[in-house]
């Protein structure tokens, strides 16, 4: 049985990334039913690689070049038990993108391995044009990013991949339980993401399989997309581990994690 999503604004936010009806012009609403705004342009599966991003306003009916905050939010994947009402859904996220990029996350420390070279997946880089396009379409906006599960990774792949001068456009970035991505970047993509490390909030769950693909608790955020926060859940079935029901609230209503910023010779020093 599905759980329930914490009240926090920024997760209420990317959770939303789930809801149905997710085209142009339909009303966004966090699970608890605050307003996100209204979807403006969506990227649906464009040249069959999977990617699903929505870019969602305030304001639809100001003029693109007023706008001045644009909410992207990048779905995760479909779920398993979609596969016969969404079988194409499915095979793309699992097969051609979950499962390809685990397994290049996992080779990351093979000795054959290519270093400083993109591997990414057709997805990561279709997510990537679509915010690019987004970008373009409001080139006076400053981005809030969302993501979850594969579309943690699809944040992570497309901030890489900004030009010199949409990096600075970058308000924030806050992803959930995905894998870190980091070592299947090419150099210059890893010094881009370092460039606005503080500005991406990396939440991963240790009781997640999922969260902790190609990381390292030992480290910290270092050699990670942005700044880790290693979220202090409760314990709950796998499934809905991943989907973040297992998260809670600290004292002071923020998510229970603890921040490495690194952990050398067992050291840690730790930011809350």
């Amino acid at each position: 049985m599905a759980g329930k999503y914490i009240d926090d604004p920024h997760l209420q936010i990317g959770m939303s990334q789930y809801n149905k009806d997710m085209v142009k012009n339909s009303v966004v609403k966090t699970p608890n039913g605050s307003p996100v705004g209204t979807v403006t342009l969506d990227f649906d599966n464009e040249n069959g690689n999977g990617e699903q991003v929505y870019a969602v306003v305030k304001d639809p009916n100001l003029p693109k070049d007023q706008v001045l905050e644009v909410t992207v939010l990048f779905r995760g994947s479909t779920g398993p038990n979609e596969v016969l009402s969404k079988p194409a859904d499915v095979w793309n996220d699992w097969v051609e993108n979950d499962l390809f990029l685990g397994l290049r996350v996992f080779a990351q420390d093979h000795p054959n391995y290519t270093q400083n070279h993109d591997h990414a997946s057709g997805q990561l880089k279709a997510s990537s044009e679509a915010l690019n396009t987004i970008m373009a379409t409001y080139p006076n906006a400053k981005v809030n990013l969302y993501g979850h599960s594969l579309g943690s990774m699809d944040v992570q792949y497309a901030i890489a991949n900004l030009s010199d001068t949409d990096i600075n456009r970058l308000e924030s970035a806050y992803i959930y339980n995905g894998p870190n991505i980091y070592g299947i970047l090419d150099d210059q993509q890893k010094a881009r993401v370092d460039s606005v490390k503080g500005l991406i909030h990396n939440y991963a769950d240790p009781k997640d399989p999922v969260s902790m693909v190609g990381r390292d608790l030992d480290k910290g955020s270092l050699d990670s997309v942005g700044m880790v926060h290693f979220v202090e859940s409760k314990n709950i079935d796998l499934g809905n581990q991943h989907m973040t029901y297992g998260y809670q609230l600290d004292s002071s209503g923020n998510i229970k994690s603890s921040t490495y910023i690194f952990k050398p010779l067992n050291l840690c020093y730790t930011m809350r």
